[in-house]
């Protein structure tokens, strides 16, 4: 037990004398004297410098033995990371001006049914057009004749306007259309 208690005596002795060198530290410092760091007008050096979270803080250490992140100056941005930023603007803007390109030349196909060749970044597709025509047998005898286009994967359909029994105008190709005419009589449908 004495030993134990030797033991004990000594270690508690060996931590005491480390913690009073530990609190003079400061004075043990390579560089300006405590006064002159405190002065807001001191600059740090490279070894007083943190980097964290893209940003590199200058800390000045106070008499407390704490650190005080009084300056602030950013990281500045290399020359590698301003050209792909760049790059990537370009490149988005690019991308913008083709799907607007790409937009515009495919409302102006729907509207005016024509086939178009689009070609963009070395990609081609075309939207094709077909004539169709529709043509009622005895349609002297309708009062009126309503006619309807179902697209088979939209849920819309086109009205078709018949004009003497025949409807013919350019459909997308790229659709399958299911075809409903309804007849008006004096007596029904």
């Amino acid at each position: 037990m004495k030993n134990l208690q030797k033991f004990y005596t000594e270690g508690v002795q060996a931590l005491r004398s480390e913690a009073k060198k530990d609190r003079n530290w400061e004075t043990n410092l390579d560089g300006p004297s405590s006064a002159i760091r405190q002065s807001p007008t001191y600059t740090p050096s490279e070894a007083a410098m943190y980097s964290q979270f893209n940003r590199t803080a200058y800390f000045t250490v106070r008499k407390s033995g704490m650190h005080n992140a009084d300056r602030y100056r950013p990281v500045e941005p290399t020359f590698t990371q301003l050209l792909r930023e760049k790059d990537a603007k370009l490149l988005n803007q690019n991308q913008t001006q083709a799907k607007s390109r790409i937009e515009s030349i495919t409302k102006n196909a729907t509207e005016m049914r024509q086939t178009v060749v689009i070609n963009e970044n070395g990609k081609s597709t075309t939207l094709v057009y077909n004539s169709f025509a529709l043509e009622i047998e005895n349609s002297e005898k309708y009062i009126k004749l309503f006619g309807y286009l179902f697209p088979s994967k939209m849920r819309s359909y086109q009205l078709v306007d018949f004009n003497d029994g025949k409807f013919e105008s350019p459909i997308n190709g790229n659709i399958i259309y299911n075809v409903f005419v309804v007849g008006i009589t004096e007596d029904g449908y």
